[in-house]
């Protein structure tokens, strides 16, 4: 879903995610809260800070492009251009350059910043996903936001296998076959619930 706030910010809002922000932006800051993933292109204004609150971080710039991923298990902001400043609640701050990602965890204090290469984790905005090395469970969450769908796993260890492929517009069919060429699993698609079952990752 494409939105476009009033002060010209766009945002791009991946499927499974909510935000919430007011019709028009009174006083000194540009504040939203945001649950999921979006991509913002902040418009600039040196004035009013814009402020992305999540369940475990907060993002402010002043105008910049960037990514948010929050889920239950904790927030990723992904830089693309300008620059961006990380905090948590009561805690420590990061201010973050283009190519560089701040992770923050459920129930810690910590940010963790670390060099990305930005297109794994904003090419879902242009249908593509890349997965580079990444464990099932990973995965999991990206296909369950781009796909709309809540998927189940039946074997534990097919969370911890890692995969490595990239798909550009396809459909969730294709790319769950794509899983079982590649792990020893099987999928069920029922309505919006995805079963992925199997004996685990192949041997190596």
């Amino acid at each position: 879903m494409d939105i476009e706030l009033v002060d010209g910010t766009r945002i791009k809002l991946n499927g499974n995610s909510k935000i919430s922000y007011p019709e028009s932006f009174g006083g000194n800051i540009r504040e939203v809260t945001l649950e999921g993933e979006a991509y913002f292109d902040v418009a600039h204004d040196a004035t009013r800070p814009f402020i992305v609150h999540t369940s475990y971080a907060n993002t402010q710039v002043l105008g910049t492009s960037f990514n948010i991923h929050s889920t239950s298990e904790g927030v990723a902001v992904t830089l693309v251009e300008g620059k961006v400043n990380v905090s948590v609640p009561d805690g420590p701050t990061a201010l973050l350059s283009p190519n560089q990602q701040a992770v923050v965890l459920r129930g810690t204090q910590n940010i963790t910043t670390k060099e990305v290469a930005v297109e794994k984790y904003v090419g879902w905005k242009n249908n593509t996903l890349d997965f580079d090395h990444i464990t099932v469970k990973e995965a999991i969450s990206v296909l369950e936001n781009w796909y709309n769908v809540e998927i189940e796993v039946t074997n534990p260890d097919l969370t911890n296998c890692v995969i490595t492929s990239k798909y550009e517009n396809e459909s969730l069919e294709n790319v769950l076959k794509s899983f079982v060429f590649i792990l020893k699993m099987d999928y069920k698609i029922d309505g919006r619930v995805v079963t992925l079952s199997g004996s685990g990752c192949p041997k190596q």
